[in-house]
């Protein structure tokens, strides 16, 4: 009855919003979920992910997004929001050139990392990561965009707009410059 009918009707509006989206779209979509899993290398892979999303997910990657998500509320609003706002982000922004200096920040699997300045090599737009190399031992990691600061030449930090790592580096840099001032601060002495 009513039941198959709305069930009915929701399948088919979530089945338009994938409608001409590209894997790769997709893909990129689903790297903006909050968890992390196995990458999916097909278009029915990506799609279930997208769709298995939590709605909490698609809302915090909208967030994350700069997207407005008040006023959804079926999860069909949530993943049109998300492709287009993915898409969206993708024309207006460019990815960061190779050979750009770049600082890692807020990293939670390996926080020994933070704070280390790299070389971007490239973007991976389907996984939403950089290789970037090292300074410190030269070897290459694979890194969010999130994670990354990019600093200038002479030494200055300085943040790509909406950049989370921004204020993570920015108070980093002033506890240590608070720190040396206060270790060779000699009329406390």
């Amino acid at each position: 009855g009513k039941v198959a009918k709305a069930l009915v009707r929701s399948t088919d509006t979530m089945a338009r919003a994938f409608e001409g989206r590209s894997v790769e779209e997709m893909s990129t979509a689903a790297a903006h979920l909050g968890s992390e899993g196995a990458a999916e290398v097909s278009a029915e892979a990506v799609r279930q992910r997208l769709l298995r999303a939590p709605i909490s997910e698609l809302r915090a990657a909208l967030a994350k997004l700069g997207a407005e998500s008040s006023g959804c509320v079926e999860r069909s609003e949530l993943l049109t929001k998300l492709l287009d706002a993915t898409a969206q982000s993708a024309v207006d922004e460019e990815p960061l050139a190779p050979g750009t200096l770049v600082r890692l920040a807020n990293l939670r699997s390996a926080p020994m990392l933070n704070m280390q300045k790299a070389r971007v090599l490239s973007y991976d737009a389907a996984a939403d990561r950089y290789e970037v190399r090292l300074e410190f031992d030269s070897s290459i990691k694979r890194i969010r965009e999130d994670n990354l600061y990019v600093e200038e030449e002479a030494g200055t930090c300085k943040a790509k707009p909406n950049n989370a790592a921004a204020s993570a580096v920015d108070g980093a840099l002033t506890e240590t410059m608070e720190f040396n001032k206060k270790e060779h601060d000699v009329s406390q002495v």
